[in-house]
């Protein structure tokens, strides 16, 4: 995606419809809206995992799927929302 942004706007890539009609779409706002909403959604998870483990005695939390959901929503969102900077600043003219 960076690389097809990046030849596109040095002339690389004349005519790329996925990517031409991908950037179209994709706004600033909506990367972060979606980054926001990941990272938000990872932690509620991982509040609703640290209550649980604070309401049972703190004794050593065993990992599982909810706790590795929780962990990849907060990175994913992190990495949204540089990514949809980065590719802003690619596209800006």
């Amino acid at each position: 995606m960076y690389a097809h942004s990046f030849s596109k706007k040095i002339g690389f890539i004349v005519n790329d419809h996925y990517i031409i009609r991908l950037l179209k779409r994709f706004d600033l706002k909506h990367g972060v809206l979606v980054a926001l909403l990941l990272f938000s959604a990872g932690i509620i998870n991982l509040i609703i995992i640290y209550n649980k483990w604070i309401l049972n005695g703190s004794y050593a939390l065993l990992l599982t799927g909810t706790d590795i959901l929780g962990f990849t929503l907060l990175t994913l969102g992190i990495k949204t929302f540089f990514n949809s900077f980065l590719i802003s600043l690619i596209n800006s003219e």
